[in-house]
């Protein structure tokens, strides 16, 4: 985290905060908040080094050049990336009520073998992903609640891309190509992989209500 806005701005007290300060004490908010919510998704700790990298660079870059456009990229993505992490929060939440604090499940669950993976490994791993017939609601969640997470890395590491061509442009080895389509592809790809598994829970949901046992 950065320090408070207010360390960079005038010693006088009664001085009024000029343009240039108040749009850096507006950057280093939107670098903080940034931070945070990329964070609370546990990405992977390589995308929150690049993600820490680049808005230090955007950071040293802003202090001597126009600060708008990169304020508003942030703010673009904060309310996208709030949107993503919404619909994962409420699936989330769901998976929570659906477990019940007595439940055993019998056997190890499919979704296990998502632990742990990010990226294509995981995308590879949900697409080749075969529930069984009767699968209970609570599986069904857990592997929605995974895609919906890699939407929110994608989105994340799409952003990230962004600002390195921005802040690094041809100087850095590390920036990314994307194919937009294919991005979009792979994002409705996920959307509509969510939704399945959203759907198979609402039907199992109905045709097993809770019991308080898992089977």
């Amino acid at each position: 985290m950065y320090p408070p806005p207010h360390s960079f701005c005038s010693t006088d007290p009664n001085a009024a905060m000029s343009d240039t300060e108040h749009d850096m004490a507006v950057l280093f908010t939107n670098h903080n908040r940034v931070l945070k919510v990329a964070r609370d998704t546990n990405p992977h700790p390589d995308a929150l080094g690049r993600l820490q990298q680049v808005l230090l660079g955007a950071v040293l870059r802003c202090l001597s050049d126009d600060t708008d456009s990169f304020r508003r990229r942030m703010d673009d993505f904060l309310v996208k990336f709030s949107n993503l992490t919404r619909k994962m929060d409420d699936i989330s939440a769901r998976l929570q009520a659906t477990r019940s604090p007595k439940a055993r499940r019998r056997g190890i669950s499919p979704a296990a073998q998502l632990v742990g993976l990010y990226g294509d490994d995981l995308f590879r791993a949900l697409m080749g992903m075969q529930l069984p017939v009767a699968t209970p609601a609570e599986v069904c969640l857990e592997v929605a609640l995974a895609a919906q997470r890699l939407i929110v890395h994608d989105q994340l590491d799409f952003f990230i891309n962004l600002c390195e061509k921005t802040v690094f442009g041809a100087d850095t080895t590390t920036i990314r190509e994307y194919n937009i389509m294919a991005f979009k592809d792979h994002r409705k790809t996920l959307e509509k992989f969510v939704q399945e598994h959203i759907d198979l829970a609402n039907a199992a949901a109905t045709s097993h209500p809770p019991t308080g046992r898992a089977e």
